[in-house]
């Protein structure tokens, strides 16, 4: 999907008004720092993210 994104924003450069890309970029910034905080502020969904990064690396499933 996000190679599919990309693949449309060079293709169509023009496709947003400056005003309208100035606002998505400080919405992208604003989204990031939100998530940010939120995981900082959530120590446990590392926790179970790096459990499940660790189990798919050492026990490779195929649906995976």
């Amino acid at each position: 999907l996000f190679r599919s994104l990309q693949s449309v924003e060079n293709h169509d450069a023009k496709a947003l008004t400056e005003e309208q890309q100035a606002k998505l970029d400080k919405k992208k910034i604003r989204t990031r720092l939100e998530n940010e905080a939120y995981l900082r502020n959530h120590p446990e969904v590392t926790l179970l993210l790096s459990g499940f990064m660790k189990e798919v690396l050492l026990k490779r499933p195929e649906n995976v």
